[in-house]
């Protein structure tokens, strides 16, 4: 009986030394730090992974404005946009950089919305197409969107008059008109300066600001709008919508 209570008591001693060990291990500075550069360690190569996986895309640079010129005819556009870029990609403009990405991250948390990420720092979301204009001296807001509207119409095979975006008779927008005021609540504006997304659209100054469009948002709006349909466009200031008309 004696010799078993001796086992007893020798294993809960070697126990306790064992738990005593890892708590010294656990908690010392040298095992912190240890913990500490192995986090370090992996942001590091997270952040590298997630540079590694942008291109960078210049304004200025020739081969990169033949690549833009090429993704601006697939949408059959030419001065309503000065570049095309992807999400996992970053412009450069007037030495200064929009990272697409941390624009849309920058603009769901504004929105109160979700931010998700794969461990490469890459969006989860269907990757997007973002078309960018460079705002310019003695350009508006409205003008912009028009030019912008009518190479978009005609790619589609919809000419539009020059004047289709002044109202009708009794004063009443047009059906263009009304897709105009509708795109104000479409378009990002950012801010080079600030290297910040700018809620303020009717500031617009040459060469600090960019106006940027989700082309996948264009697309599903514009996308097989007949001429009699443009006509038939309701905005309640808030959502837009193609009116049926019986005949």
């Amino acid at each position: 009986m004696e010799q078993k209570q001796k086992y007893i008591i020798a294993g809960a001693v070697i126990v306790l030394a064992l738990v005593l060990a890892a708590k010294f291990f656990i908690f010392t500075p040298s095992a912190k730090n240890q913990i500490n550069s192995n986090k370090t360690a992996s942001n590091k190569v997270k952040k590298e992974l997630n540079i590694e996986n942008k291109a960078t895309i210049s304004i200025d640079k020739p081969d990169d404005k033949k690549l833009m010129d090429e993704r601006k005819a697939e949408y059959g556009v030419d001065k309503g946009l000065d570049m095309v870029i992807k999400s996992n990609e970053i412009a450069s403009i007037n030495d200064k950089t929009i990272d697409m990405q941390k624009l849309e991250e920058s603009e769901m948390i504004h929105k109160g919305e979700l931010v998700s990420s794969d461990l490469k720092g890459e969006d989860l979301k269907k990757s997007q197409n973002y078309g960018l204009y460079v705002v310019k001296s003695g350009d508006n807001l409205w003008d912009i969107h028009f030019r912008l509207l009518r190479e978009l119409f005609n790619n589609n095979g919809i000419k539009l008059s020059i004047k289709a975006d002044q109202p009708i008779k009794d004063g009443y927008s047009s059906g263009v008109g009304k897709i105009l005021k509708f795109s104000e609540k479409m378009v990002r504006i950012y801010s080079l300066d600030s290297n910040a997304l700018y809620f303020d659209i009717n500031s617009i100054e040459p060469q600090g600001k960019v106006v940027i469009y989700k082309m996948n948002e264009i697309d599903s709006l514009l996308k097989d709008m007949t001429i009699k349909e443009i006509d038939n466009v309701i905005f309640d200031g808030k959502n837009i919508w193609i009116e049926s008309k019986q005949s």
